[in-house]
């Protein structure tokens, strides 16, 4: 398998972790056209989803000020950041590590299995209009690690504004 290919599936292992531990489902579409890479909801939020657009990088580069400056297509940024849409939009960059060897990318004991490095997420939700005509840089929060809380609370939140605007 090419490397990318191996990238990409190690980054929805760590996605699929994340949301089974935080009790959610989860779903991968058949079609990546709207940048969507997995879709997550929970029950405990009526169904509430969740897309999620997923990228991975290896180039510590990128991070810098306690934020990872990911450059970000624009097709995929202009996706992300509409404003009208009733279910949220999250971009999950997953740090991975540099080795080129993917089995050093996982330490398993009897105990435990650990996934190497992490992802940190933002929404991208009312963004400003851009002139750049291939990518846009984004400044992603490293205080904003994508965890089994964060994705419940980012539920939570989301599901509860929706809620308010219904309900107005």
């Amino acid at each position: 398998m090419h490397i990318n290919n191996i990238k990409e599936q190690y980054s929805l292992a760590y996605i699929k972790a994340i949301a089974s531990v935080a009790n959610f489902e989860y779903a991968i579409p058949n079609v990546d056209d709207k940048s969507v890479d997995i879709v997550v909801w929970s029950g405990d939020y009526n169904g509430y989803e969740i897309d999620i657009q997923l990228k991975s990088t290896s180039n510590l580069e990128y991070i810098k000020d306690n934020f990872i400056h990911f450059p970000l297509k624009l097709k995929n940024y202009n996706d992300l950041k509409e404003k009208y849409k009733l279910r949220t939009n999250i971009l999950v960059c997953l740090i991975i590590p540099k080795e080129d060897n993917p089995i050093d990318w996982i330490n398993q004991t009897e105990r435990s299995l650990e996934l190497m490095k992490c992802a940190y997420w933002i929404n991208l939700k009312g963004y400003e209009e851009t002139e750049n005509s291939n990518s846009v840089t984004i400044n992603i929060p490293m205080n904003q690690m994508f965890t089994p809380k964060a994705l419940n609370n980012i539920a939570k939140e989301n599901f509860e504004e929706l809620m308010e605007k219904l309900i107005k």
